[in-house]
């Protein structure tokens, strides 16, 4: 059985001592609080605005009409509080989070939140500043075509690890 994303990432974290990491696109927070759980001296900054999205036509996006947002907002904001300055929810856009962020101060980046080309492409340009050098730059669901068109003009040097994440060192 291969490693789910979470338990690749936490590697990762130990592995490079990481201190300060940003998730985009939390949805139930599986990552999020496995992180937070496994890695003790690492702080989360978690972006997602959790709204449903019904004219989401461009390819790869996706509408979220089915989910229950409140629900899935309530959650990961109530559970974050147990881990109190540990974990940082931005219940925004990750294009309007970034700006709040300093450039150079995170060691790590997951995307995870729209996986439309267009999407994927402006988290990947407004987060890499946000990125001590070395860093991780990574994301998950490079097997949807469109994070992979992404991911591959902008990051060409990306590897693929478990349960379709990519990754590369900045």
């Amino acid at each position: 059985m291969s490693l789910t994303r979470e338990y690749f990432l936490a590697d990762m974290v130990k592995k490079h001592g990481m201190r300060r990491f940003a998730e985009l696109g939390l949805w139930k927070g599986r990552t999020f609080f496995h992180l937070l759980d496994t890695c003790p001296d690492l702080s989360m900054i978690g972006v997602d605005a959790w709204i449903k999205r019904p004219g989401n036509l461009a390819p790869g996006a996706e509408t979220y009409k089915a989910w229950n947002m409140d629900g899935l907002r309530a959650h990961v904001t109530t559970k974050a509080k147990d881990y109190g300055d540990r974990a940082r929810i931005l219940i925004m856009e990750t294009s309007d989070a970034a700006p709040l962020i300093e450039d150079g101060s995170l060691c790590g980046v997951f995307i995870d939140a729209d996986h439309s080309e267009a999407g994927c492409r402006r988290d990947i340009e407004l987060w890499r500043p946000k990125l001590k050098p070395g860093g991780l730059l990574s994301g998950h669901d490079i097997d949807w075509p469109t994070v992979k068109a992404a991911v591959k003009d902008l990051v060409p040097e990306f590897q693929v690890a478990t349960d379709n994440v990519w990754w590369t060192h900045v």
